[in-house]
């Protein structure tokens, strides 16, 4: 049963996140987090982690968010989850941005978008892409903002119609930005 209550608790996070309720988002990853513990499911805990990494990082509580988020990336690894070590990766590089660390900010998309290549995980590399234009781009690499622009584009290519339709968006007005800075 404690089983079953993570994972709910788990879905409710995705849930109160994407209707913006992120204090909500938060309580419902930790109790996630706890239960995956109690039931020993590494897995649901790991998930748990994302969630509250994710949800701080919304709250803009960047430091909590870096400390779950490493956490996270530890217990993917003990369990040989790369899918998840690059999305924690990812989330990591958006709280360190917000952090002004821009440095490291920048490691860990690279991090995200070498795991997601070696996982051909399309999409993530995408995502990876984008966040590190716009991150460069914020620093006034305009040069290193077009490169990383340019593979997110070019990746999409190669996406069965071009891609989701969100992603197309986010390019596009990615395009409009990097047009200002010719």
């Amino acid at each position: 049963m404690t089983r079953e209550q993570s994972a709910v608790r788990n879905n409710l996070q995705a849930v109160y996140t994407s209707l913006g309720d992120h204090e909500v988002a938060l309580e419902h990853a930790r109790q996630a987090v706890t239960l995956g513990r109690l039931s020993g499911e590494r897995l649901i805990e790991l998930n748990g982690l994302l969630g509250i990494g994710q949800s701080l990082a919304e709250l803009e509580r960047f430091e909590e968010a870096v400390h779950a988020l490493r956490e996270a990336i530890d217990v993917g690894r003990d369990i040989d989850q790369w899918t998840e070590e690059a999305v924690s990766r990812h989330l990591l590089a958006q709280s360190l941005a917000g952090m002004g660390r821009v440095d490291e900010a920048i490691e860990e998309y690279t991090a995200a978008l070498r795991l997601g290549g070696v996982l051909a995980h399309g999409p993530m590399q995408v995502y990876s892409l984008r966040d590190l234009s716009k991150l460069l781009l914020s620093t006034g690499d305009v040069a290193g903002a077009r490169r990383a622009f340019d593979r997110a584009v070019e990746l999409m290519g190669t996406f069965q119609d071009g891609g989701p339709e969100f992603l197309r968006a986010d390019l596009g007005q990615l395009a409009e930005l990097l047009a200002r800075h010719r």
